[in-house]
C-alpha cells in the first residue's frame, strides 16, 4: 500500500465522466474531475487517454473498495487560480459572472478561472446566469480551491447615485 501525501507514477486504464482511473503496480487509483486540473473545463475523454502516465499525490485510501484516491492538480501549484486571490487586501472588489443558480447558491466564475459560491439569500431578487457581479472574498482555502464570496458593498458615492470605480485588481 503507498502512503498517503507521497506522489506515485501511474497508467490510465479506464476514463469515465466523473473521472479517471489508473494503475499503480497493480492497484487502481482514482482521480475524480476537479482533481485532474485546475482550470481545464474540457470534458475527460478531451484530456486524459488510455495509456497516458500521470504523477498523482496520494490523498487517501478507499480501504472498502480497495483504491487508491489521489490528485494531479495538487502537484501544479503554479496553476491554481486561488493564489492569486490569496494576495488582495480584503474587501478588494472583484468582477465576476453568475455561472450557475442552484436550489440555495450561486456559483460565481472570476476572470482568471477561479470559481467561487454564494448563498442566494444575500443576492438582489433575480439574479440570472451569465449577469456580472461585484463580489468580495468571504472565505478562502486556496489548496483545495474552495471560495465563498459575498456581495460587494456599495461605495458611499454608488450608494449616493454615482457609478461604481474599478478595484484595479488583476484576477
Amino acid at each position: 500500500m503507498v502512503e498517503i501525501g507521497s506522489v506515485i507514477r501511474a497508467k490510465v486504464t479506464r476514463v469515465e465522466p466523473y473521472g479517471i482511473y489508473l494503475d499503480h503496480e497493480g492497484q487502481t487509483v482514482c482521480v475524480l474531475a476537479p482533481d485532474i486540473a485546475w482550470r481545464d473545463t474540457r470534458k475527460l475523454v478531451e484530456r486524459a487517454h488510455l495509456g497516458e502516465e500521470y504523477e498523482v499525490r496520494v490523498l487517501r485510501y478507499n480501504y472498502r473498495d480497495r483504491i487508491i484516491v489521489g490528485s494531479i492538480r495538487l502537484l501544479h501549484p503554479e496553476e491554481n487560480p486561488y493564489r492569486e486571490l490569496a494576495r488582495l487586501e480584503p474587501a478588494t472588489v472583484l468582477r465576476g459572472w453568475i455561472q450557475q443558480c442552484a436550489r440555495d447558491t450561486v456559483t460565481i466564475e472570476l476572470p482568471n478561472g477561479a470559481w467561487g459560491h454564494i448563498a442566494k439569500r444575500d443576492l438582489p431578487p433575480g439574479v440570472q446566469k451569465g449577469a456580472p457581479m461585484d463580489v468580495a472574498i468571504a472565505s478562502l482555502e486556496v489548496d483545495e480551491g474552495r471560495l465563498w464570496l459575498e456581495a460587494a458593498l456599495p461605495t458611499r458615492s454608488e450608494a449616493n447615485g454615482s457609478p461604481p470605480q474599478p478595484s484595479g485588481a488583476k484576477v
